[in-house]
């Protein structure tokens, strides 16, 4: 479960305080950091609320194994770093509006 808590504009991005739960109830919380650029390329026609852009890379970083709590500072570049094909999953999450199991 992913509960955004707060969203605040920051020079060049947004930021947002968040909780998650995974499914062996694991809670994490944290800040995670939305880059205009990151949003932009996911987004480029700018129809979807940031708020929700955030929502899929925290569901994003929250499937990939092993199962580990989601640490207290994202950013939202970190996937594409980490994973090959993370912008295409994060596009599909963002457009179908998927939620973790659990």
């Amino acid at each position: 479960m992913i509960n955004v808590i707060s969203e605040s504009d920051e020079a060049g991005c947004w930021m947002y305080r968040f909780e998650c739960t995974d499914d062996e109830g694991r809670s994490s919380s944290g800040l995670l950091r939305l880059a205009w650029e990151d949003y932009d390329l996911w987004i480029p026609d700018g129809t979807v609320e940031p708020g929700r852009v955030a929502e899929a890379v925290l569901r994003f970083v929250m499937e990939q194994p092993p199962p580990v709590p989601i640490s207290d500072r994202i950013d939202s570049s970190h996937p594409r770093r980490m994973t090959p094909g993370a912008d295409e999953r994060i596009i599909h999450l963002i457009r179908n509006g998927e939620r973790p199991a659990g």
